[in-house]
């Protein structure tokens, strides 16, 4: 799912490719300038989720919340890699409701070049994006009722 939404960033042309260089341009155009179009963008991720039978807001918490510390203890990563510091990162990102330019390029920042080349690295800070682009534009698509949280 992360990979295509990366190829959604890709051919709306808001990544020109998937370094950290052009992630922190996109982050910061998107947060920065809220384009009418960035709506038309949003649909198109939104798309990918309902593909899944998720929600951005929904998905995200819980992959935030569980992911980066799962894979430092199956993957067995030290300390001091870059999903240790990028799961500190996402607790003030989250307490901030993704809305804060600084943390997320600070979050893009923490992660290697060579770390930042593999998309279980990338995964966060994709999510941290379209977070980003969910509370802009979130509310064209209510999470429905009877969503199944425990997924």
């Amino acid at each position: 799912m992360i990979e295509e939404i990366e190829d959604v960033f890709i051919s709306s042309n808001k990544l020109k490719n998937l370094s950290k260089i052009e992630y922190r341009e996109m982050i910061v155009e998107l947060l920065s300038n809220g384009k009418k179009d960035d709506k038309s963008f949003y649909d198109d991720i939104y798309k990918v989720y309902d593909k899944y039978g998720y929600t951005p807001s929904v998905n995200n918490y819980k992959v935030f919340n569980d992911c980066p510390f799962s894979i430092l203890v199956t993957e067995k990563h030290e300390m001091k890699s870059s999903l240790f510091f990028q799961s500190q990162s996402l607790s003030g990102l989250q307490a901030d409701g993704f809305r804060d330019v600084g943390l997320i390029k600070e979050l893009i920042s923490l992660t290697s070049e060579e770390d930042f080349e593999k998309i279980v690295f990338r995964a966060s800070i994709v999510l941290v994006c379209v977070s980003s682009l969910d509370n802009i534009y979130g509310e064209s698509h209510p999470v429905q009722e009877d969503f199944d949280f425990s997924r």
